[in-house]
């Protein structure tokens, strides 16, 4: 089971390598226009962040079948209670940044975010 779900955030990096390899080549040999920069730098971020989101350990979040089996092993308290309330906490902070505009989970997942971006573009250009 963990095995699957690792596939989909893998899968979102593999995009995001993918779309960086593009950008490299491109990048410098006077192909790459504005328009075409912003594809690639938005479809590369949105993937990753795909992948970092995902990677959560939260039901119904492909984290919560990849780590279940560790916490599980550690803490059995702890994995009971994300699981348990794990979906409403996310979702209580998923409709906190969208009312605020300021994201609590973007404040965590950035810094995964950005280290991905500079491993793939070879910079950070946001």
């Amino acid at each position: 089971m963990m095995k699957v779900a690792a596939a989909g955030p893998l899968s979102n990096l593999l995009l995001a390598m993918l779309a960086g390899m593009v950008f490299r080549l491109l990048n410098g040999t006077g192909l790459l226009s504005e328009s075409i920069y912003l594809l690639i730098l938005y479809f590369t971020q949105i993937n990753i962040a795909l992948a970092v989101f995902n990677l959560i350990p939260v039901a119904p979040l492909d984290g919560s079948q990849i780590f279940s089996a560790y916490l599980m092993r550690k803490n059995p308290q702890l994995a009971w209670k994300i699981q348990s309330y794990g979906p409403q906490v996310l979702f209580g902070l998923i409709l906190f940044g969208y009312i605020t505009g300021f994201s609590i989970l973007w404040l965590f997942m950035r810094p995964f975010v950005n280290f991905f971006m500079i491993l793939f573009l070879g910079g950070s250009p946001m």
